[in-house]
């Protein structure tokens, strides 16, 4: 019986990333299911390119064709398999920008991180489109939603109470 070769290095590492990935994406799908017209394929390479998406966030030129490219699909398969969730994949970038800007926010840090920092590690080129973005998509300020964390007082801290910048508003 003759035994198959050994894989070479670049192989080897190429497979045990690719085990990785398949591990990971078994974790993600128990977390969510697919929606009703997406085929387990199509939800399984839409859990994927989120986690492209998650990895360069950071990233401001990010766009679909280098997200296509990092896939390693075509942008129109791309496009594809997020239409069909009902949510465009540039809707995703922009609310997995804003989800790791909040939970940034949150993170009791020090040295605190800047609104800047906060901004350019999400993705966005300035202090003010962050700014703008953010108040669009939650309703109050970074600075508001940071100031939260230490309240107990509106709906949007997770211990409410009173005494921040959001809860004065009302």
């Amino acid at each position: 019986v003759n035994a198959a070769p050994s894989p070479d290095a670049a192989t080897t590492q190429l497979i045990e990333k690719h085990i990785l990935e398949l591990l990971a994406l078994a974790v993600e799908m128990e977390e969510c299911a697919p929606v009703s017209d997406e085929t387990s394929v199509s939800f399984a390479h839409r859990l994927r390119i989120q986690r492209i998406i998650r990895d360069h966030l950071a990233e401001p030129e990010l766009s679909p064709s280098m997200i296509a490219e990092l896939g390693g699909i075509s942008e129109s398969y791309l496009h594809r398999i997020f239409n069909v969730s009902g949510i465009s994949m540039m809707q995703t970038v922009r609310t997995l920008r804003m989800e790791k800007a909040k939970e940034l926010l949150a993170a009791d840090t020090r040295p605190r991180l800047s609104m800047g920092q906060i901004a350019y590690m999400c993705g966005f080129a300035s202090h003010s489109s962050f700014t703008r973005a953010f108040q669009k998509h939650f309703g109050v300020s970074p600075k508001e939603m940071r100031q939260s964390y230490g309240c107990t007082g509106c709906a949007i801290c997770p211990h409410r109470g009173a005494g921040c910048a959001a809860c004065d508003k009302k």
